[in-house]
C-alpha cells in the first residue's frame, strides 16, 4: 500500500491500513538494505500515541519499536524508511542497552548526542530520505524543507562522530 504524497495526516484511516504503509516501507528495503530489512522483522512493532514520533526499547532480549500514526502519516513512504532505519541504528548501536545511562537527566542528552551521531552517518538515497518539514512555522523559525530532526550540520558540527563525541560537545556548551 503505498502512500499518496498528499497522504492528509489528519484523515482517520484505520490502525491495519496504516500499518499496511509500514509494512510496505518496510518491503521495501527487502531490495535495497537487505540487512536493514531482516533485523526491522525481528522488532515487534507498535501503533501508539503513546510516543510522539518513534522509539525502540529492548526487553528480556526482545526488540520493539513504538511508532505514532500521526506522525508517520505526514511523512512520505521515503522519510519513514529513513525514520525506521534511524530507529533500529539505535538497537545495533547499543544505545538502548548498555551504553545508556539509567540517569533520566543524562539519558536525554545522550539521545541528543546518539541522534547526531546516527543522523550523519545515515545514507540518504532515493528510497530513503531525511525527513523535511512540509509547512513554514514562522514562530519556531522553521522553513517549509529544513531538516525535521537533528543534524550535525545544524549545529555547525562535524559530522560521522559517534555519540559519545557528540555528547562531550554538547555538555561543553
Amino acid at each position: 500500500m503505498k502512500k499518496d504524497k498528499n497522504f492528509d495526516s489528519n484523515k482517520k484511516i484505520s490502525i491495519t491500513e496504516f500499518q499496511l504503509v509500514v509494512d510496505d516501507c518496510i518491503n521495501q528495503l527487502a531490495n535495497e538494505d537487505a540487512y536493514t530489512f531482516k533485523v526491522l522483522m525481528c522488532i515487534q512493532k507498535v501503533s501508539t500515541t503513546s510516543v510522539e514520533t518513534l522509539g525502540v526499547y529492548v526487553k528480556e532480549s526482545s526488540m520493539f519499536l513504538n511508532y505514532n500514526p500521526k506522525f508517520l502519516g505526514g511523512l512520505s513512504n521515503e522519510e519513514i524508511v529513513f525514520c525506521l532505519s534511524h530507529e533500529l541504528m539505535h538497537i545495533l548501536l547499543h544505545h538502548c542497552t548498555y551504553r545508556a545511562s539509567v540517569d533520566p537527566k543524562r539519558r536525554k542528552l545522550e539521545n541528543i548526542a546518539m541522534d547526531l551521531a546516527i543522523n550523519s552517518i545515515l545514507p540518504v538515497n532515493r528510497y530513503c530520505k531525511f525527513p523535511v518539514y512540509k509547512h513554514d512555522h514562522p514562530e519556531m523559525g522553521i522553513n517549509k524543507g529544513d531538516l525535521l530532526g537533528l543534524h550535525p550540520k545544524n549545529f555547525n558540527l562535524e559530522e560521522n562522530l559517534n555519540f559519545e563525541s557528540y555528547l562531550d560537545l554538547i555538555e561543553k556548551d
